[in-house]
């Protein structure tokens, strides 16, 4: 079997987010394979800012 990398990149998260639900729900449909997805927002993405102030 062929290995095939992809890289996906985006500003704010959501465009990649729904890139790998497409893709993992791609492969556990036509190709029988098991994915698991999780989702982490980092603190800027939340409103959180970490500067002191």
């Amino acid at each position: 079997m062929a290995q095939t990398d992809i890289n996906i990149a985006g500003v704010g998260g959501q465009g990649s987010i729904l890139a790998g639900v497409i893709l993992g729900t791609a492969a556990v449909t036509y190709d029988k394979k098991y994915a698991v997805q999780t989702q982490a927002y980092s603190s800027e993405l939340r409103g959180d800012s970490l500067r002191p102030g």
